[in-house]
């Protein structure tokens, strides 16, 4: 009866006309129910609806039903049903089947497709193993094969930035035709990871006046002009743009397209010093990314997993760092580097205690990135370097850091220069243009060296500034000492001074303390040296300054 009744849906459905998704899979599981084997080509053709209807475990198993017939199928067949599986199985992360099938397709094609097929094949040997440079040979015998400089291009471009090999990225685009559309996306990249984000913004602009290309390339140029953009003007209308894409990621069933809006605002808004929102952005991304392929590839997901380390190093979270960091270790990095990896494990040993460790690490960064032309990650582990109480690396950078092209490096320069310098300017400028996590860091070091900014007064007023700036952005700064508080004042010279300060006689506080009013001035005087005032309105506005109050 079970058979009868398969063959009687199989029937029905084949009367319909097989419009709706899937339909003809179903077809030839009915079929096979009803003890009705399905011919090959209709199995095939069942594999090929079902793989671009995106039912790739079902493109598999109709392959393999396929695949049991003793006949030879023909070359057409076999081209089509191999190109099939190796796209579904590089989805479902199976990188050797993959390639296998792709093998397969490569053999079977027709002379004027073996070089897309190739590409296919370069780009799962990138994506599934991080296999960079097999992934290379695979792209030169691409090249031979016919297939799209401009695509060829594209992929080495993507491959070589993925190494870390920004400036050989850079040229690989170079060499094409600055309208070739392909390119953008990873010219920006390249631009941008080069220190040069105003020309990447130039290029993108280019790019957007360009035929567009469907899917997911646009997708990936937008999210590749928002980070050029943030780095060369700011957030501002990039954050808000970011966001409604993100946003508008989440409505649709694009896996990839959600982890890399995620993974984009995140790291956008870390670098901007804004760690507490970037967390769950970055970790929804990197969840994403490890339970599937989203064609970010190897280095995007451990650069997500350094920026999610960081992140919540900065928020006090060791083993939520650590957790990140851990995490690694199950991606198929292959031949894939991540300045951004070793920048997270910086910051989670220097949140540990360990800042002896952390600077060599970041030291190491800066000399690999500079080698590689990767002049903006080399500009970040500089300032983080500075951050990290090294005065070497602060000096370099306020030297070297306006070089790079962007607001964001400038900034960088500013900070740099507060620490060796004018502390209260850079602290301004900082919050003034959003960077708060930066201002309160440079007001927290300048108020340990109380000569440099004017006096124990003015190193308290910035302390204080700076732990207001920390808490409004939620950030624990466990790798900074406390900031100083109130000068070192006795209980007593504190006690005076309050009362003081509130506007009692020096006889009034006599009363009060059951002093006498020579001790009362004693203190007071003492107060007044070590607060670096001299007056009784100098002393009231010092302790405003710094407790937000005279009866705090």
């Amino acid at each position: 009866r079970a058979q009868d009744l398969h063959a009687a849906l199989a029937e029905i459905l084949n009367a319909t006309g097989l419009r709706r998704r899937g339909d003809l899979a179903r077809l030839a599981r009915w079929q096979l129910a009803a003890g009705l084997l399905p011919d090959r080509p209709a199995l095939v053709d069942a594999a090929v609806t079902a793989h671009g209807q995106g039912d790739h475990p079902q493109t598999l198993e109709l392959a393999a039903l396929a695949e049991a017939y003793d006949d030879h199928p023909d070359p057409e067949a076999e081209y089509r049903l191999a190109t099939a599986c190796a796209g579904s199985a590089l989805w479902l992360g199976r990188t050797a089947d993959s390639d296998s099938y792709f093998g397969r397709a490569v053999a079977a094609a027709p002379a004027a497709a073996r070089g897309a097929v190739l590409l296919g094949r370069a780009f799962n040997l990138f994506l599934g193993a991080g296999r960079v440079s097999a992934a290379d040979r695979v792209l030169a015998e691409a090249s031979r094969a016919g297939a799209p400089p401009g695509a060829v291009a594209a992929l080495r471009a993507l491959f070589l930035i993925s190494a870390g090999r920004i400036a050989e990225a850079l040229a690989a685009c170079d060499a094409v035709a600055d309208d070739e559309r392909s390119v953008a996306a990873v010219r920006v990249s390249a631009l941008t990871w080069s220190g040069r984000s105003a020309d990447a913004v130039a290029a993108a602009t280019v790019s957007e006046r360009l035929d567009p290309v469907d899917g997911a390339p646009e997708q990936v140029l937008d999210a590749t002009a928002c980070t050029a953009l943030a780095v060369s003007e700011g957030l501002g209308e990039v954050e808000a743009r970011a966001r409604q894409s993100y946003t508008e990621a989440l409505g649709r069933p694009d896996l990839g397209a959600r982890a890399m809006w995620a993974f984009a605002l995140g790291h956008l808004l870390l670098w901007w010093g804004r760690p507490s929102e970037a967390a769950p952005l970055l970790a929804e991304a990197a969840t994403t990314m490890a339970e599937r392929p989203t064609g970010l590839g190897p280095a995007a997901h451990m650069h997500c997993l350094g920026n999610l380390a960081e992140a919540r190093a900065l928020l006090g979270d060791v083993a939520g760092a650590d957790r990140a960091l851990a995490e690694v270790e199950l991606v198929p990095v292959g031949d894939c580097t991540s300045t951004a990896l070793e920048t997270g494990r910086a910051w989670t040993l220097a949140a540990r205690g360990e800042r002896d460790r952390a600077r060599a690490l970041l030291r190491d960064t800066v000399d690999d990135a500079e080698r590689l032309g990767n002049r903006l990650a080399a500009g970040r582990a500089l300032l983080d370097l500075s951050r990290l109480g090294d005065p070497e690396a602060a000096a370099e950078l306020a030297r070297t850091g306006s070089r790079l092209q962007g607001r964001l490096p400038r900034l960088w320069a500013t900070y740099a220069a507060g620490l060796l310098g004018d502390a209260a300017a850079a602290v301004s400028e900082l919050e003034g243009a959003g960077h708060c996590l930066l201002a309160a860091e440079a007001a927290a070091a300048a108020a340990g060296d109380p000569e440099r900014v004017g006096g124990p007064v003015a190193a308290a007023r910035l302390a204080a500034h700076g732990r207001r700036l920390l808490d409004r952005e939620g950030v624990l700064s466990p790798w900074l000492d406390p900031p100083p508080g109130l000068p070192s004042l006795t209980r007593r010279e504190r006690e005076v001074a309050r009362l003081v300060a509130d506007g009692r006689s020096s006889r009034q506080v006599a009363e009060d303390l059951h002093l006498s009013v020579r001790t009362v001035d004693s203190h007071l005087g003492h107060a007044y040296r070590k607060l670096g005032v001299h007056t009784r309105a100098e002393l009231a506005a010092a302790l405003r300054d710094i407790q937000g109050g005279p009866g705090d």
